[in-house]
């Protein structure tokens, strides 16, 4: 069973990936999919079973959510969904990221969570044409000077790094 999500991407939990290749744009005129940038936005991704699961879950809710408003269900094939069916907008996002922002104290939006992602996979070793495709960018230069963020762990691991290759070179 295929779904897709409020910003357009289709997911397959037999196949565990999300495949890219529609996306959400809302205006003052309303909301309407569009299509990804470039050739490179279009892509499949590999998901885990806990995203897997959280998404079947998902899916559970919703079959709650569309007995209890009956009629007055919005039904889609969405995944991202209100309590109603209705699919979850970017204006729903950005005032879920300002709420965020409000209550932490802190700037977040919901695009720096690539950021975040494309980091973290950096940090863990994950090579940098890996993350690239993840998230769609046509030129590596991109992923490597827009998204991703040098962090302490990344500095302190190049340092092992070099010293440990130093202590093989020097016999020790």
């Amino acid at each position: 069973m295929k779904y897709v999500a409020s910003c357009g991407q289709i997911f397959s939990f037999e196949d565990q990936t999300v495949t890219v290749e529609r996306t959400m744009l809302q205006d003052k005129f309303g909301v309407k999919l569009g299509t990804p940038k470039t050739a490179a936005s279009y892509r499949t991704i590999a998901i885990d079973d806990i995203f897997v699961n959280e998404l079947k879950a998902m899916k559970r809710r919703q079959s709650e959510n569309k007995l209890r408003h009956g009629k007055y269900y919005y039904d889609s094939n969405f995944v991202c969904t209100k309590e109603n069916g209705e699919p979850v907008t970017p204006n729903s996002t950005k005032w879920h990221c300002t709420k965020t922002t409000r209550e932490l104290g802190i700037p977040f939006n919901f695009h720096s969570l690539r950021h975040t992602h494309a980091t973290m996979l950096l940090e863990d070793g994950v090579k940098p044409k890996i993350v690239q495709e993840r998230l769609g960018h046509s030129r590596i230069s991109t992923t490597m000077d827009k998204y991703v963020h040098v962090t302490k762990k990344m500095r302190t691991e190049a340092v092992d790094i070099f010293a440990q290759r130093f202590k093989r070179s020097n016999g020790n």
